[in-house]
């Protein structure tokens, strides 16, 4: 019976750990703009994720989307956006 007890815990313990650790689609997308923004700016030659194949817009629901435009913005501000196959906002029409 204690060893039953014992492996249940664990196994809750188990599953709880796992949402701790999720983050939001906005988050996520914040995440992923910050990084591309920043890329941009350095003008680097890696591949933003939203450019990368089944990455784009379409393919995310729109709390990812919303997450990413503010997540480019905060870093490049107001006077840019994108404007790709894959993404096309604005800074300036956004905030």
């Amino acid at each position: 019976m204690k060893t039953l007890l014992i492996a249940v815990a664990v196994i809750v313990l188990m599953i709880g750990a796992q949402s701790a650790f999720a983050i939001s689609a906005f988050e996520s997308g914040f995440r992923h703009g910050m990084a591309d923004a920043k890329l941009d700016e350095a003008n680097s030659n890696q591949q933003d994720y939203i450019e990368q194949p089944g990455n784009g817009f379409a393919n995310h629901t729109q709390q990812f989307n919303h997450g990413y435009v503010q997540g480019g913005c905060s870093i490049t501000g107001p006077n840019h956006g994108k404007e790709t196959d894959a993404a096309v906002f604005d800074c300036e029409r956004t905030n």
